[in-house]
């Protein structure tokens, strides 16, 4: 029972449960009683349906019915509600009292112990005489299955045991103790649990009878009896009724007039009835009407104070509501109220604890009255005299004694000095912090926070709220609410005053000095006093102020201190102002570092400051510290600086207000490692004495730029300075190159000569000297180098390396390398240099670590305490990781490379860029004719065709052609040629121009093309064969393009430059003489020649190759050939387009041998004479070459079925520069064939060499049939005024299968001079449906009717093959008559292709 009268009892606080009371059962010796009472504890049933259990002992005791009033007219009730009736029908009297007993139905003692049985429930009826408590019986059995034949037994004998006990049958139970015992239990659960509500139903009906008695005159009667209807309810689990009959009791409160005698009690069970209605309200699922409720309640009660000497007691009361609705509302977010920041319960644990504040300084009042009595005037009464029978009211009724109102009210103040009220203040106040913090509400949590610690303050807990005041001035220094700030600092100061801690008092005192902080000058010149107390030892307490044990404390702290205190000035207000800035934005390595730090003191009191250092660090494992030289006071910039003395060496001064400061750093050479970025790590300070100092570091608010600055900033000297926040070191390269310049440019296909002269001109004796010469990556494969040109099978390289060793001081050497481009324009070689060198700066610094420049003084440590290892590598990182930190741009191309862990030997390596303008050397274009001039854009097996190859000179340079020579495919005959004089020249200059023409003759269509593999083969008459069935026209058309215009045909590439200087083959073969890979990349002025429309030069005049020549009159529609796709006629040198996208995608294709990638060093191995990488077939120029060459669709020279065009030779041109003739070089290119098909009937036409007039000569033509059909032809050769015949004109002619039949004709020429043929003219005799492709046709079918073809002579006498492919069908839909016409078309272009037009007539002979 609790001294404090407002505290609510235990047994209202319960949960009202139904108290079943279960008998005879031995938990401490049964093993199955000990079972079942675990059972029943267990059932886990929801509140709606819980019941409480009671263990009852034999010797249990009930409390004995008292007897009822007959008649309330003359009662007058002492109290409203007595302290004992809750509490004694929540765990005194049960509603149902089980008897347990351990009895089978055919147990062999069953008379005995059913004697016994009925004499225990007959004790139990007695003892609960006057009750009505329901009485059970359950029989604990082993088993609940009977056997046959017990069913009766058990039947006659329950009813047996019912009579004898005189209970009702259904007040009888079996609990079989077996697997399935916790079903059971809850079969008897809820029968126990309507066995109760009988119970709880017939004391209700009790009450109301006493209720039904009741006048107007007894109020009080009414509220015991509707508050006891409540409380049965409960008891029942009827919230809903509980809830009726609590708001009517607290209906009939209003009825009763309060006053100071019965205030107490009525508020006491105002508060009861309160509490219960707030909790069946939640319990319903109704939180608006709780908090109605209790608002209510609190309003109708809070002016009800009572005794004005016991108002502590009424604040106690109202603090008791707010706690219990608070735990209430906690209980209901638990179960699932969503509550909001607004309403909540931390705002109820608020109230309370401010009533409880309230309590305290009521009391507090109280007793400052002098109305607390002494123990003389209790006399002998003591705390029993506060307690009654009834709740809420005071005064012993059972001793006689009188007790007056005076002596009850100083018992109570009394009690009142024992409460801990600080304590339950903080107790409150830490729940609603947690509730506050849980709903977000984080600014009031700061007000609590600071409100807690202000009670553990005045509760003498000075170390607490020293902990707490220093938590909340971090979030109220970044809120900058200065008023706020101002007094939880003054307070945090107060209690670091208190509890005797010197780095927080040092803390608090600097930060208060800081012009933020609401306070005058005098009380800050109080805290400096103070604060230059603790740095010389010396208590802060004052001489007048007695208080032993606080300056023992501060004896005993300022004793055992001996370490810095750091402080972070970025984390507090605003002390001093600072610029710090180097002096130099880049330095060299061999220069002192220095920086200007200008300082001004924002505060109205001087500061004494002294050693000054800055903490440097290059972000990535050097950090180096600077201490302060010198300083003077600054008032301006330069042209205006008045300082009013000079630079004083630094030891110590004072900052005094107002006033601006220069202070110098000066570092030693070689602090930092070179081509590295040092910022300004941090700025420390230190204050205090020697022994007791503060380190203030500043980091974040260095050099902080004002949100707004003045209109003219000259008036303020801090504005005007300059800010270089990082200092970059140069990096020092001793060695420096020159190229050796030339009068000439280089020439592409040669070996061009480098010389570069590199010199050392420092006073240092250089090691490990060498210069690495590279190709750029897009010009890999396009140009090479090497240094030896001694060798048959020359090496050439993207990367070479000269190694010269140690280079003395002020020496120089010369190295050359040899350069062969295939590409015209400026290259840009990457030449690197490098040597190797001592560390200077490894005997200055420490990687990851610390050392000092200008060291002395405490701080010439390698890192002093405030700085830790942990600390600086977060500090860097943070640094790094600016985004303002402003990034310098080195122009430098020095790159510095430790050789070693320990960082004691240096490479130095610079970059520089080698450009080597390079130009064509001869420009080549060529076209395919036919013997008859006309340009050629499909060829025919065994047709001759002449090849016209046109060489321009480009080199501005002159230069010698010593010899051309053509190379031709194993597939191709090149033919005697009488007009195919070989080119050659000396000293050529650019526009000269020179022709040559080769015969050629292909032997195989473009589907047999024979390649090296196919030749290799036993069976390679097999292989050529075997796709050369004229059966299959859909295959060759699928193979042979045959929708492809004319234009397409005559526009295709013809030729294109081999992309080396000479032969390469992979260094990594093994079959070295045999495989020849041409380069990964190639420009497109050397690509495979394009349509001249696309691809001849810009300022090229010279669109096609026929200019001048006898081709003059070729169509436009042509095809030439071109290797340039730039002019050098005036030495004007292009850069080459390295971004040009086809460079870059040329140099993604794959090549045969080549086991290079992109970014590797390319290395190869090559041949002087092209001849030396053909593997020759018929003669010493014809073979294969062993090479996948470049081509413009992308494609390999191994040629498939139709799947590209073949390659039909190489044509090389041997040339030097006439002023070196020894040095010569060779030019490739390769030359890119046309399409090669069979043909579906071969001329061949044989005339004399000399006719003379009226001399016979006979013309045979051979007329061969290439398939598989039978041919019949008709040929008729037409009269002509210039010939006479003899024989058949016309004849019928039947051609087998690859037959032949040769007509002969008998001539007489008649005149002299140029004069026509007769005309042949062939047509066929029967329609074969065979078609072949014919280039530039739609579609061919043959005619039975064809028209004769006339026959022309042509100048050049030889032998002619000529064949003509017609077109495949354009469609199954194609008339006879198309293909008639088609056909007819077929044989007039064979006739008028390959037969003579005209012949030349000599006179005739004289006979002698």
């Amino acid at each position: 029972m609790s001294l404090d009268a407002s505290a609510l009892p235990s047994e209202l606080l319960t949960t009202a449960a139904p108290l079943v009371g279960l008998s005879g059962l031995d938990v401490q010796r049964s093993t199955v009683h000990k079972t079942v009472w675990d059972a029943f504890n267990n059932a886990k049933k929801p509140d709606t349906e819980s019941i409480q259990y009671k263990l009852l002992p034999a010797n249990y005791e009930f409390p004995v019915s008292k007897p009822k009033h007959q008649s309330y007219e003359w009662y007058t009730p002492k109290g409203i509600l007595k302290r004992n009736w809750m509490l004694k029908h929540l765990h005194v009297l049960p509603a149902v009292v089980v008897l347990f007993q351990d009895l089978e139905w055919n147990d062999p003692q069953w008379t005995e112990k059913q004697l016994q049985c009925a004499a225990t429930i007959q004790v139990l009826k007695n003892s609960l005489q006057g009750r009505h408590t329901r009485i059970a019986i359950a029989l604990l059995q082993r088993s609940n299955y009977l056997q046959q034949g017990e069913d009766m037994l058990a039947s006659e004998r329950a009813a047996q045991l019912t009579s004898n006990c005189d209970i009702n049958a259904k007040m009888l139970f079996v609990l079989p103790h077996n697997d399935h015992l916790m079903g059971h239990i809850f079969r008897l659960q809820s029968a126990f649990l309507e066995l109760a509500q009988s119970y709880y139903t017939q004391m209700m009906k009790q009450i109301r009878l006493h209720r039904d008695q009741l006048t107007d005159a007894h109020t009080l009667l009414k509220i015991r009896h509707q508050f006891k209807l409540g409380f049965i309810s409960e008891l029942k689990l009827d919230q809903s009724n509980a809830l009726r009959h609590y708001r009517q009791t607290y209906t009939f409160l209003d009825d009763v007039r309060i006053v100071d005698t019965n205030c107490l009690e009525l508020k006491t069970i105002a508060g009861f009835v309160n509490y219960k209605m707030c909790k069946l309200f939640f319990r319903l699922n109704a939180p608006k009407d709780s908090i109605s409720q209790f608002k209510n309640h609190i309003g109708k009660y809070r002016q009800r104070s009572g005794f004005k000497e016991l108002l502590f007691e009424h604040y106690a009361w109202l603090s008791v509501q707010y706690s219990a609705f608070a735990e209430l509302f906690c209980d209901a977010v638990k179960n699932g109220l969503a509550p909001l920041q607004t309403q909540h319960p931390g705002i109820y644990f608020h109230k309370a604890a401010e009533y409880i504040g309230l309590r305290k300084e009521a009391f507090l009042q109280c007793t400052a009255l002098g109305t607390a009595g002494t123990g003389e005037q209790f006399g002998t009464i003591n705390n029993s005299a506060l307690y009654s029978d009834f709740f809420g009211i005071r005064g012993s009724v059972k001793t006689g004694e009188p007790v007056s109102e005076q002596q009850i009210i100083c018992l109570v103040q009394e009690n009142e000095k024992s409460y801990n009220h600080s304590g339950e203040i903080i107790g409150l106040l830490g729940k609603a912090m947690a509730q506050f913090k849980v709903y977000r509400c984080l600014r009031f949590r700061k007000k609590l926070a600071i409100d807690m610690a202000e009670e553990y303050l005045k509760s003498g807990d000075h170390s607490k709220a020293l902990t707490l005041y220093s938590l909340m001035l971090t979030d109220y220094r970044v809120d900058k609410w200065y008023t706020i700030f101002t007094q939880v600092l003054l307070k945090t100061l107060h209690s670091a005053y208190l509890s005797a801690s010197v780095p927080d008092f040092v803390a608090c005192s600097i930060e208060a000095l800081s012009p933020n902080i609401a306070m005058d000058k005098q009380e800050r010149i109080i805290v400096l006093e103070n604060l230059w107390k603790v740095f010389h030892r010396v208590s802060p307490v004052s001489s007048s102020l007695i208080a032993p044990e606080l300056s023992n404390s501060w004896e005993t702290a300022l004793t055992s201190f001996n370490t810095p205190i750091k402080l972070d000035l970025d984390r507090l207000n605003e002390l001093v102002e600072c610029r710090l800035t180097f002096e130099k934005r880049q330095i060299k390595n061999d220069e002192k570092l220095q920086l200007l730090l200008y300082i001004r003191s924002l505060t109205e009191v001087p500061l004494k400051l002294k050693n000054f250092s800055i903490l440097l660090t290059d972000l990535k494992s050097s950090s180096v510290r600077i201490n302060a030289s010198q300083y003077a006071e600054y008032a301006g910039p330069p042209p205006t600086d008045s300082s009013t003395g000079s630079a004083k060496p630094f030891e110590e001064f004072i900052l005094e207000p107002e006033k601006c400061y220069r202070v110098l750093f000066v570092g030693e050479r070689y602090l930092f490692a070179e081509s590295v970025d040092v910022h300004i790590f941090r700025l420390e300070l230190q204050m205090g004495s020697d022994s007791t100092y503060a380190v203030l570091s500043v980091r974040e608010k260095l050099n902080a730029s004002k949100p707004f600055k003045s209109y003219n900033p000259h008036k303020d000297c801090m504005e005007s300075i300059g800010i270089i926040s990082s200092c970059y070191i140069i990096p020092t390269f001793h060695l420096g190159s020159q190229t050796k310049p030339t009068n000439q440019p280089m020439l592409t296909n040669e070996f061009h000569q480098v010389t570069t002269k590199i010199f050392n001109q420092s006073d240092l004796c250089l090691q490990n000297v060498g210069v690495s010469i590279s190709v750029p990556q897009l010009l890999r494969n396009n140009v090479f180098l090497t240094t030896d040109l001694n060798h048959p099978l020359q090496k050439i390289h993207s990367h070479v390396q000269i190694d010269i060793g140690e280079l003395q001081m002020q020496s120089s050497t010369t190295v050359s390398y040899y350069l062969a481009s295939l590409v015209a324009g400026n290259i840009e070689l990457k030449q690197r240099m490098y040597y190797q060198m001592e560390n200077l700066h490894q005997s200055k610094t420490e990687p990851c670590g610390g050392s000092v420049a200008n060291g002395g003084g405490p701080s010439a440590a390698a890192d002093s305490p405030s700085t830790p290892n942990s600390e600086k590598e977060d500090l860097a990182r943070l640094l790094a990781n600016e985004k303002n930190l402003a990034k310098y741009v080195n122009n430098h191309n020095v790159k510095i490379e430790f050789l070693d862990t320990d960082g004691q030997v240096v490479r130095k390596i610079k970059e520089d860029t080698v450009v080597v303008p390079c130009v064509e050397e001869i420009k080549l274009t060529g076209r395919f004719y036919t013997l008859s001039r006309e340009a050629l854009g499909q060829a025919y097996r065994d047709e001759d065709f002449l090849l016209r190859i046109n060489v321009e000179v480009k080199s501005p340079d002159p230069i010698d052609i010593l010899e051309t020579q053509f190379i031709s495919d194993h597939n191709i005959v090149e033919k005697p040629y009488q007009g195919g004089a070989s080119i050659s020249g000396t000293g050529l200059r650019p526009a000269n121009r020179f022709e040559e023409l080769k015969l050629l003759s292909a032997i195989n269509c473009t589907r047999d093309w024979v390649s090296r593999g196919d030749y290799q083969s036993t069976d390679t008459r097999l292989v050529f064969n075997r796709s050369r069935s004229p059966d299959a026209p859909a295959a060759a058309a699928a193979a042979l393009p045959s929708n492809r215009p004319t234009e397409e045909q005559y526009n295709k590439n013809l030729l294109s430059k081999l992309p080396t200087n000479a032969t390469i083959i992979g260094s990594t073969s093994a079959q070295l003489t045999n495989q020849m890979n041409q380069s990964l990349t190639h420009h497109p002025s050397h690509a495979a020649l394009a349509d001249t429309a696309t691809t001849n030069a810009p300022g090229d005049a010279d669109g096609t190759a026929a200019k001048g020549g006898p081709a003059a009159t070729t169509p436009s529609n042509a095809t030439s050939m071109t290797t340039s796709t730039g002019s050098v006629d005036d030495f004007k040198v292009k850069p080459l387009p390295l971004n040009d996208a086809s460079a870059v995608s040329g140099s993604k294709a794959a090549t045969v041998g080549d086991e290079l990638t992109a970014g590797k060093n390319v290395t190869k191995t090559i041949y002087n004479r092209a001849l030396d990488c053909v593997q020759l077939t018929n003669n010493d120029r014809n073979g294969f070459i062993n090479a996948q060459c470049n081509r413009p669709d992308g494609t390999g020279s191994t040629v498939a079925a139709g799947s590209t065009w073949p390659i039909f030779g190489m044509y090389c041109v041997r040339w030097c520069r006439s002023r070196t003739p020894n040095v010569v070089n060779e030019s490739k290119f390769i030359i890119n064939g046309i399409e090669v098909i069979d043909p579906p009937l071969n001329l061949y036409c044989y005339i004399e060499q000399r006719m003379y007039v009226r001399l016979p000569m006979t013309l045979r033509i051979t007329l061969r049939n290439p398939t598989r059909r039978i041919l019949h032809l008709q040929a008729i050769l037409n009269s002509s005024d210039s010939f006479m015949f003899a024989g058949h004109r016309q004849l019928n002619v039947s051609i087998f299968a690859y037959s032949s039949y040769d007509l002969l004709f008998n001539l007489c020429p008649l005149k002299a001079g140029w004069q026509p043929l007769p005309e042949l003219e062939l047509e066929y005799q029967s329609f074969q449906a065979t078609p072949t492709a014919t280039p530039g046709s739609a579609g061919a079918a043959a005619g039975t009717q064809a028209a004769p073809a006339k026959l022309a002579a042509d100048p050049v006498p030889g032998t002619i093959g000529a064949t003509t492919t017609p077109p495949p069908p354009s469609g199954e839909d194609v008339i006879a008559d198309g293909m008639e016409s088609q056909r007819k078309a077929e044989l007039a272009s064979l006739v008028q292709r390959w037969m003579p037009k005209m012949v030349f007539v000599h006179p005739p002979t004289r006979t002698l």
